[in-house]
């Protein structure tokens, strides 16, 4: 997964330095440190410097954040993208998905999922995004899981 080569901790750049895209890694991430030694005028010591690639407000959108869910409704669909217009997965498509009458993937009620991103369609609409696919967390208001905290 992704390149070997990484910065040297202890490489200084300057906030106006490009970094090395080559380096940064490969798969879903919302935001890079792509360093901890950097500076800015004005400032004594090293900084973080990072990118964000992605809206990080719509990580914790209505409460939710990513973690472990159950299933409280009796049961909530595997989508292939966030949102009701997009397509149901197969249950064969999916690792931990149960298959409905229809063969579509769903997670039944008492099921446990890990939500790695949580996506803001609007204030009463909110999906997560699963190793399976996409489920709506609220949907019209409505809450379909319930958080696991430790």
């Amino acid at each position: 997964m992704g390149s070997s080569t990484k910065y040297r901790s202890d490489a200084v750049m300057t906030f106006d330095m490009d970094p090395n895209e080559s380096k940064k890694p490969l798969e879903g991430i919302a935001a890079w440190q792509y360093t901890s030694c950097g500076s800015i005028c004005g400032y004594d010591g090293n900084i973080d410097l990072d990118i964000i690639y992605r809206d990080i407000q719509n990580t914790t959108a209505g409460g939710f954040v990513p973690g472990t869910y159950t299933v409280t409704a009796s049961a909530i669909r595997i989508r292939k993208e966030a949102g009701t217009g997009y397509e149901q997965k197969m249950a064969k498509e999916t690792a931990g998905g149960s298959a409905n009458m229809y063969g579509r993937a769903v997670y039944k009620k008492g099921s446990t999922m890990e939500v790695s991103e949580i996506i803001r369609i609007k204030d009463d609409e909110i999906w997560g995004r699963t190793v399976d696919g996409y489920v709506a967390l609220m949907f019209g208001g409505k809450k379909y899981v319930e958080s696991i905290r430790d």
